[in-house]
This record gives structure tokens, sequence and C-alpha cells, in this order.
């Protein structure tokens, strides 16, 4: 019995440790960056994204303009549960903990647009 409060501190240690290590991450220029991109996008398409975080390509901190360019693809599901997929291309500002989208473009290629004109008629 006398080993339970020393059992219970090395818990409490680990998972505080582990918390700040998450934390740490979650605040990484790159995931902030990703974030606020998929956040615009949800916001003016108003339809369910998906974004696959290995996929997407996302530059280095520009020291000198704090700013990160993040692309890759994009998946939109539409309400009847088909989907398309554009290429996201979009570049964020990131200043005293928040993140601004500067530039936004998706772009559809050209296979998507046949296949989505052959499915839509």
């Amino acid at each position: 019995m006398s080993s339970w409060p020393h059992a219970s501190a090395k818990r409490s240690s680990l998972s505080a440790g582990l918390c700040l290590l998450l934390c740490a991450c979650a605040q990484a220029p790159a995931d902030t960056a990703l974030q606020a991109c998929s956040d615009v996008v949800a916001q003016k398409s108003g339809a369910p994204i998906h974004i696959e975080r290995k996929a997407m390509q996302i530059g280095e901190l520009d020291a000198t303009s704090n700013t990160l360019q993040v692309s890759g693809p994009l998946r939109f599901v539409g309400t009847d549960g088909q989907s398309h997929i554009e290429t996201l291309d979009c570049r964020v500002r990131i200043a005293g903990g928040s993140a601004d989208v500067i530039h936004l473009q998706l772009s559809w290629s050209l296979q998507e647009l046949e296949r989505s004109v052959r499915e839509n008629h």
C-alpha cells in the first residue's frame, strides 16, 4: 500500500508530460496553418470536407513574412454522398498565436471535372 501514492504521482507526472507534449505539437505552425485553411474552406463552401494530413504539402515558415503555404488534395462530400476532389492552395500568415488566411485557391483537375459532368448528366 505504501507504493500507491508514488504510482499515482508517476501517472500524474506522465499525464502532465503527455499533455504538454500534445499541446506543443498542436501549436506547431504547420498544424495551425492547415487548420486555418480547412476552417475557411469549410466556412465558405458550407460542405463537409476531408483533408488527409499526410497528402498535404506544408512549406516552411517564411521568417520575413511569417507565412506558410499549404497545398494538396481536398475532398468535398456532397449531401447525396457523392464526392469530388479539388486541389487546395492556401497561404497563411501566423502572428501572435493567430493564423490568418491571406490566399485561398481551389482548383479542379480536368479528370475530376469530366467525372463530375458525367455523373450529373
